[in-house]
């Protein structure tokens, strides 16, 4: 049976390990290798994750059997009622297994206990999770081209979804 746990500093190795296995695969075809690199290294650094954490960044792990599968992150923004989901990714290997979807509702749980009654997101146009979030209630809000550094960009939609406390 899958478990959420709501990870900590100490869990720092566990996230990047997944992110590090899980971003050259599902990214490769939508970015460059030296983009998805520059992205491990700015987000998955010890120090940006403790940074992240500290800023008030939940992360969710998903476990089976002492094995990871996928984690998810989630963090306050300047509006009260509005939450971020910054991050949900899955082992390949484990895709349209619903692994994603009991993140999710984690994320939306805890959202919603501490006050937000929305979530947003930004995902690559290319990526195939735009289909996934729309499945999950999201809807498109915008698009942009977001500047990341070192001449990169994020070519994104910023998606949202009402969250019932």
């Amino acid at each position: 049976m899958i478990q959420i746990i709501a990870a900590s500093t100490n869990d720092i190795p566990v996230i990047q390990s997944l992110a590090y296995s899980i971003w050259p695969i599902v990214y490769i075809d939508i970015i460059t290798l030296e983009q998805i690199n520059y992205m491990l290294e700015t987000r998955y650094s010890k120090q940006a994750l403790e940074e992240q954490m500290n800023a008030g960044q939940q992360f969710f792990l998903a476990e089976e059997d002492n094995i990871y599968l996928g984690y998810a992150g989630v963090a306050p923004t300047e509006t009260e009622s509005l939450y971020k989901l910054e991050k949900l990714y899955v082992v390949p290997d484990n895709h349209k297994k619903g692994i994603g979807n009991i993140l999710l509702e984690a994320v939306e749980q805890f959202t919603a206990e501490k006050g937000g009654n929305e979530l947003t997101l930004q995902v690559n146009r290319s990526n195939a999770a735009v289909g996934f979030y729309k499945k999950m209630g999201f809807i498109i809000d915008k698009e942009a081209d977001v500047e990341i550094g070192n001449g990169y960009y994020m070519n994104d939609y910023f998606m949202v979804k009402k969250i019932v406390n």
